[in-house]
């Protein structure tokens, strides 16, 4: 029967489910997400969250990194204007020059002599032979545990 009290020409199934039908187009349907939806979405969110959280890692790293490559150009500069500004060291047993850094850098130098074609290790300085040329190896490392910097400058120096 219709709603004014006449019959209705629709077939049984289509009365019964229209109640269904209803709720349909009303927006009350019982559609919603299922179980594998959602574990895909939780899947796939954490696999972002991972990637973002590596990224974020890997900037952090090379951060400190490039931090610690500038402070290395910084402590070489000042050992390199350190040494130029001494006096000429003439001495074969104690051919280096004093270098103070910042606390944990460490500098070595390496001295060679100039022999008249090249340099060599031999210090000709004392030998009666006096070209009073010495290239010097200016080497600057990072402090402990982030020893990995190493900065390098070779340098002529004239008594």
């Amino acid at each position: 029967m219709s709603r004014t009290g006449a019959p209705s020409c629709r077939p049984e199934w289509w009365r019964r489910d229209a109640t269904l039908r209803r709720a349909h187009v009303d927006g009350r349907g019982e559609g919603g997400e299922t179980l594998i939806e959602i574990v895909i979405t939780i899947a796939l969110v954490g696999i972002c969250f991972v990637a973002l959280l590596g990224g974020v890692m890997t900037s952090a790293n090379m951060s400190g990194l490039h931090r610690s490559q500038a402070d290395g150009d910084i402590q070489l500069v000042s050992a390199v204007e350190q040494i130029k500004a001494a006096t000429y060291n003439a001495t074969c047993l104690s051919p280096s020059y004093p270098v103070t850094l910042a606390a944990g850098w460490t500098p070595t130098q390496q001295v060679q002599y100039w022999n008249g074609t090249g340099f060599g290790t031999t210090c000709y300085d004392t030998a009666g032979i006096s070209f009073l040329t010495q290239q010097i190896t200016v080497t600057v490392t990072s402090p402990p545990p982030d020893s990995r910097v190493v900065r390098t400058s070779v340098i002529n120096k004239r008594g």
